[in-house]
């Protein structure tokens, strides 16, 4: 493996206006990933990649903004992503007007992805209505979604009960869901991630696809 070889390719696609190239290479430099960190070419690739109308570059970008405080911006792009009925850009659509104060518009927004139909063949769809019913307070809909989201999107939620479950708003850009997991002494067993019957339990819901 070349990362430098790897790097090479990929600027090389993303300047030949390759778009999910040139979303990829703007979360590098966001990140410093190979390379010294640079948002400005992270913003300019990330806005190369979504003005080209595909969904991840629109959800990188707005999530770029939603780090940043940027919540009208990052609804926006959003809102474009939506239109294609992704799932992921609805849920973090949610997030950004939640985050906004918008508290209304969210709630409107978690209620319309909860209220989808699961398929058993799409574990990515059932992820994204799992942790919006969470969001909602449907707890039972939301143990049915993740136990039907597969281990990949959401690792042991065969231990998830909804009569432990809370809704536990937080007011932090970078939180992938507002559910706190209480133990049998009410007391915070995690928010997200490691969620289980105790502390310390190595199931749950993971987070590496929230906003981060």
């Amino acid at each position: 493996y070349d990362p430098a070889k790897a790097l090479r390719l990929l600027q090389t696609a993303a300047d030949k206006k390759a778009a999910c190239a040139q979303h990829v290479l703007g979360g590098l430099y966001e990140k410093g990933v190979g390379m010294e960190p640079n948002e400005t070419l992270a913003l300019d690739y990330l806005e190369r990649s979504a003005d080209a109308g595909t969904a991840c570059g629109q959800i990188s970008l707005a999530e770029f903004h939603l780090r940043r405080g940027n919540y009208e911006l990052a609804k926006e792009w959003l809102e474009k992503a939506s239109e294609s009925g992704q799932l992921a850009a609805m849920y973090k659509l949610g997030k950004a007007q939640a985050l906004a104060k918008e508290e209304s518009e969210a709630e409107e927004t978690f209620q319309q992805v909860a209220s989808e139909p699961l398929v058993t063949s799409d574990p990515e769809r059932n992820y994204w209505i799992g942790v919006a019913a969470m969001e909602t307070g449907q707890f039972a809909k939301a143990q049915e979604a993740l136990q039907n989201a597969g281990a990949t999107n959401a690792f042991g939620a065969r231990s998830l009960e909804p009569a432990r479950m809370r809704r536990a708003l937080k007011d932090d850009p970078l939180a992938q869901f507002s559910v706190e997991i209480l133990d049998q002494d009410r007391e915070s067993v995690g928010s997200g991630v490691g969620v289980g019957a105790g502390v310390g339990v190595g199931a749950g819901v993971r987070s590496g696809r929230g906003v981060g």
